[in-house]
């Protein structure tokens, strides 16, 4: 059964045609830049005068920042209204705060779109496959 984060995150994907998280937050109206941040700020989001900026940190790799986009873009299609820096280590322990786990959802259902069968494979194999780090398997 689908939720509500996954509807939302198919929705966004199939009205733009595209699962490419950096494509998809310029279709959804969102301005995306890349600045030096602190290792440990992967990216967060800025909203002002209705405009939502995405700020992602530039050191990461390309693959990484694709996932902070659709993390961020999550945040912006479900959580209208709050800013929250999405940190490189979210939450020390298991504590994951539920908007984080909702956006962190929402990327992976973007970027798994196009992946048929997920259920085949294991978490590390999907993370494998989108070329993300293992640490990532928590957020799953």
């Amino acid at each position: 059964m689908e939720d509500f984060v996954s509807r939302e995150a198919n929705k966004v994907v199939n009205i733009h045609n595209t699962s490419l998280p950096s494509k998809l937050a310029k279709l959804c109206g969102c301005e995306v830049i890349y600045l030096n941040l602190s290792d440990d700020t992967w990216g967060f989001t800025v909203k002002k005068s209705r405009i939502n900026t995405i700020v992602i940190n530039q050191a990461l790799e390309e693959n990484v920042q694709e996932f902070v986009i659709a993390h961020e873009l999550g945040h912006v299609r479900l959580h209208s209204g709050i800013n929250t820096p999405f940190l490189r280590r979210v939450a020390k322990g298991s504590f994951i705060p539920s908007i984080e786990y909702e956006a962190n959802r929402f990327a992976f259902d973007v970027l798994l779109s196009g992946i048929d069968d997920k259920e085949l494979y294991t978490k590390f194999q999907l993370l494998e496959s989108l070329g993300l780090p293992n640490d990532l398997e928590r957020f799953f």
